[in-house]
């Protein structure tokens, strides 16, 4: 019996809700499933990549909840050269040129609003 058979949700957390919203499903794609406010001030938007896939929930970072660690993640694309156009249109710069990725993929990477690195590759 295997313990894990696949990742279904993960929190991220943001500095600007609206920001990271906007980054996530106007920039990369993804669609927002849920908008909740909740507590005294918190709130959390569900994020998930077109067709399905493994949830993000954006959530504030307040002062108690500082991180200072950036993360990175790696997420896959059809095409790498219309990604990259697509991203550049959009008015965000990637942190370099299309590159080889071994064993004989391609990829760029783009940060979010929180310095969070997304490498996006040939899928």
């Amino acid at each position: 019996m295997k313990i894990v058979d696949k990742i279904i949700l993960t929190h991220l957390l943001v500095r600007d809700m609206d920001k990271a919203k906007a980054f996530y499903t106007d920039v990369l794609g993804f669609e927002a499933t849920q908008d909740t406010k909740w507590g005294k001030g918190n709130r959390s938007v569900f994020v998930v990549p077109p067709g399905g896939g493994t949830y993000i929930a954006l959530d504030f970072m307040s002062e108690e909840k500082k991180v200072d660690t950036v993360r990175t993640f790696f997420i896959s694309t059809p095409d790498v050269e219309a990604a990259y156009k697509t991203i550049k249109a959009k008015g965000v710069n990637p942190n370099s040129e299309i590159m080889p990725y071994p064993p004989g993929g391609r990829f760029f990477s783009v940060n979010d609003h929180d310095g969070n690195v997304w490498n996006i590759l040939q899928s």
